[in-house]
């Protein structure tokens, strides 16, 4: 008989994983229902010899939101999207990548010029918290932090349940 040679073994090993990050997709980062989302913006502006780093920061009042965010939200990724009104809220999500506890993923625009983000979410006892970074492109070079800070408070009421996040729906992918 003849022993697996390392190249078999890698390859068990990578469909493996992909298997688990599948199935954490599948399962979403959690459960669906209702939560309370409070949003909080930070803005930088690109770094100038006459403007020292510490005066650039600027933080936004915060906003706090009761969204239903189902199943296919969760697993896609939309429940986790750019929640101001930002311009990258209508780009799609790409390159997710998830597990039990963390969710990764980036927001590419097709126009040329156009904003780009990156986001990461971890999983807590009662939601989840996370950050999506936007870096702006073209003359101003600003990068936008909005923060995410969510805990369920309970189950969608029963109206709600099919059409949460209406305004992300056309970017999710087919499960």
């Amino acid at each position: 008989m003849v022993s697996p040679g390392p190249q078999s073994l890698w390859c068990s090993l990578a469909a493996a994983l992909l298997s688990l990050s599948g199935d954490a997709l599948a399962r979403g980062l959690v459960p669906a229902g209702l939560y309370e989302i409070v949003v909080t913006q930070e803005s930088r502006k690109a770094a100038t010899a006459s403007e020292p780093l510490t005066q650039q920061g600027q933080s936004l009042l915060p906003t706090t939101q009761q969204v239903c965010l189902t199943k296919k939200a969760i697993a896609s990724g939309a429940a986790f999207h750019v929640r101001s009104e930002h311009p990258l809220r209508e780009c799609p999500i790409s390159d997710m990548r998830a597990n039990d506890d963390e969710l990764i993923f980036r927001l590419i625009c097709a126009e040329p010029n156009a904003p780009k983000g990156k986001a990461k979410f971890v999983n807590t006892r009662t939601g989840y918290e996370g950050a999506i970074t936007i870096d702006a492109a073209g003359k101003k070079k600003r990068t936008i932090t909005e923060h995410h800070r969510a805990r369920r408070v309970g189950e969608c009421p029963n109206d709600e349940t099919a059409s949460v996040l209406q305004l992300h729906e056309d970017l999710l992918p087919e499960l």
